[in-house]
This record gives C-alpha cells, structure tokens and sequence, in this order.
C-alpha cells in the first residue's frame, strides 16, 4: 500500500529459463493512471541460460486512489513472459492500533480487575484514555 505523493521501489525477478539462452532480455513495465515513473521503464538485461538477475523500476504515486496495475514483460527476440501485479493507493490515515491488557488485585483477594485499552496511535491521551474496566470474580 502507497498514499499519494509516495516514491518507491518495485522490483522484478528475472530467470533466463530458455535452453542455450543467448542476447539481451529486455525488461518492460507499464502502469496504470494511480502511478508515475520516477525512472526508467525499460531495463536490458545480459543473462545467460538459466541464470537469474533482479531489476528495480522507481514509481510515484499519484492522487488517484484505487488499485494500479503493473504490467511486467521480458522479452528476447520472439519469446515474451507478462505478469501482472496491483499495488493498492489510498489516504495517508492514522492507523496504528495499540492493545493493552493488564490485570490487578485489588485489597479484596478474590476479585480481579482487568483493563483493554485500545488506543489510535493519532488520538491516546494517558492514562487510560478509552478503557474498559471489568471485573472477574476469581
């Protein structure tokens, strides 16, 4: 997941499977309107048979949200492989979830207290800002 104005990186692996494989593979990927290319798009590789290499495409998202597409091929003369992937484009939001579970005894020693706090990490104001307090008989 990306949020607008994001630059990553996607990477692609690359295998030479190809029996006496000789020449250069060249390594494309496009996308869909969510992204922009922060770099080039087209990669040539030299790879002999059966061996394999890595290749790294840097991308910018854009404000549109919604899933893009990554359209991936690797060609060598007539023999082209595709693959598609989706990365997914949405709002920056808050969204760390905190749990805190704890357990006390209180003067009387067949009564337990137990506390679930959880908390947003944009919203926590100690001590115990939004708690549920029950209390179990033991």
């Amino acid at each position: 997941m990306v949020a607008p104005g994001d630059e990553f990186v996607i990477s692609a692996g690359v295998l030479d499977n190809m029996p006496g494989g000789r020449g250069r593979i060249r390594v494309e990927v496009q996308s869909g309107p969510e992204l922009t290319a922060a770099g080039p798009v087209a990669i040539d590789l030299d790879l002999a048979g059966k061996k394999e290499a890595a290749v790294e495409f840097r991308f910018k998202a854009n404000a549109t949200p919604g899933s893009a597409s990554l359209r991936f091929s690797a060609r060598r003369g007539d023999a082209v492989a595709r693959i598609e992937d989706n990365v997914s484009v949405r709002q920056r939001r808050p969204i760390g979830l905190n749990l805190h579970l704890g357990a006390s005894i209180t003067p009387a020693p067949r009564f337990r207290w137990r506390a679930i706090c959880i908390r947003n990490s944009a919203l926590w104001k100690p001590p115990f800002h939004r708690c549920r307090w029950s209390g179990v008989r033991v």
